[in-house]
This record gives C-alpha cells, structure tokens and sequence, in this order.
C-alpha cells in the first residue's frame, strides 16, 4: 500500500490521523473508516471502499494507492468532492494521474534552485 504524498483526510479523519494510518499499515480492523483510492476501472476518477476490504485478496494483492481517508462514509464523498474540485481546477480536466505528477512536479521544483539563484552560492571556490 502506498500513500499520495498529499493525502487528503475528512476533518474527523484528521483528528485520529496517526491512529488511523497506524491501522491501516498493519491492516487492523476499523470498520467506519473510508479509503479512496483511485479507480480500477477506466470508468471512474475515484473508488471509496471500507478499509476493511484492504484486508481480502483482490485489494491485498495489489499495490495501491491511497489518495484519501474519511472517517464515515458521508465524509469520504465529501473527500472525494474535494479531490474532484481540486483535479479539475489544477489541471482543468479529470485525469487523476495529471493532478498526482503534478503535485510531484511542483514539488520537485520548489526543492530545486535555478542556476541563476540570487542567493549566496559558492561554486567552486571560495567567495
């Protein structure tokens, strides 16, 4: 299982979130907690499933991506809302895969200087 490096939680997801993510690691039993993920189908952005059936072999087998976690059901339809939003005002479509590079790429670059950085840089030598 691996995680989107922005993870989106529900508000009440956001108040137990090392409990929860700690759970969902070791595969425990959380039955009113929500994972989203996106689809396995070309059909859909995006699944939400009980955690729980990360536990049976279809899902257990696979390496998924977790993009969202929600407490109850309702708050991973909000979640899912959001991720939605957020997809088609970055990217201005409803591809999934462009708003996670995306997020890597923008990433990427604020961790990367320009050559021609302003800052105090020694290169080479001594200033």
């Amino acid at each position: 299982m691996n995680w989107y490096d922005h993870l989106y939680m529900g508000e009440k997801a956001k108040k137990q979130r090392y409990g929860i993510l700690e759970g969902l690691r070791e595969g425990k039993w959380q039955p009113e907690i929500y994972v989203i993920m996106p689809s396995q189908n070309g059909n859909n952005i995006l699944e939400i499933l009980p955690s729980v059936m990360l536990q049976v072999p279809p899902y257990q087998e696979q390496e998924i991506l977790l993009v969202g976690v929600a407490v109850t059901y309702w708050e991973a339809l909000e979640v899912a809302r959001q991720i939605v939003d957020d997809l088609y005002q970055k990217t201005g479509g409803f591809r999934l895969a462009d708003l996670i590079n995306r997020k890597k790429e923008t990433r990427i670059e604020m961790l990367s200087e320009p050559e021609n950085s302003e800052k105090g840089t020694m290169r080479g030598g001594l200033c």
